[in-house]
């Protein structure tokens, strides 16, 4: 398939438009971490479209994939 554009794999965690207190922001990443496990069970996943808006990003399952 031929395409004008170079794609990318990837996978977007989380999304900041901007970050208005890097101190505040900071503290709430090392708040979270607590939380973070390495047993974590997944077992599903799906291949996302977004479009970005003014208003906001649009998100579109385009496929799912169950893993278990």
């Amino acid at each position: 398939m031929d395409r004008d554009y170079n794609f990318s794999q990837h996978i977007t965690l989380y999304r900041i438009k901007e970050i208005i207190n890097k101190k505040e922001f900071k503290e709430s990443i090392e708040k979270l971490s607590k939380y973070i496990s390495d047993d974590i069970l997944i077992d599903r996943f799906y291949i996302k479209q977004s479009i970005l808006r003014p208003e906001g990003p649009l998100y579109i399952n385009m496929a799912e994939y169950k893993l278990l």
